[in-house]
């Protein structure tokens, strides 16, 4: 480059740009280098925020849904288990007076046998 960058009147060599685009290069491959190393960085340190905000939200959505499910789960048993009762209830009825109707049933079918009648030893 000239001696003196100031002078505008002196025309520039093509050494001159040649060494100036160079000149521009370097400078701006080291801008870039610092700019991205500095937004890498940046970008890290936002994921790591990111990362642990989304483990709270997922351990928050977990605790939601355990609990959701655990309602859901005993409402489902409470139902069957109404269910059930209503269902041996039906049955119980049914057959409630099976003790009398058994013994009826014994009695016509096996009579007892007669009383013997044991001789006093005197």
């Amino acid at each position: 480059m000239p001696a003196n960058d100031n002078d505008m009147t002196t025309p520039a060599t093509r050494r001159d740009l040649h060494e100036l685009g160079t000149e521009l290069r370097t400078e701006l491959r080291s801008e870039l280098r610092s700019d991205m190393d500095r937004l890498r960085n940046e970008l890290r340190g936002e994921m790591a925020d990111l990362r642990t905000e989304l483990r709270g939200d997922m351990a928050d959505l977990r605790t939601g849904l355990r609990a959701e499910l655990q309602a859901d789960m005993r409402e489902m048993l409470r139902v069957l288990n109404e269910e059930n009762r209503a269902w041996f209830r039906a049955i119980d009825d049914q057959y409630k007076d099976l003790p009398g109707r058994v013994l009826k049933l014994e009695e016509a079918l096996f009579p007892a046998p007669p009383r013997s009648r044991r001789r006093k030893s005197g």
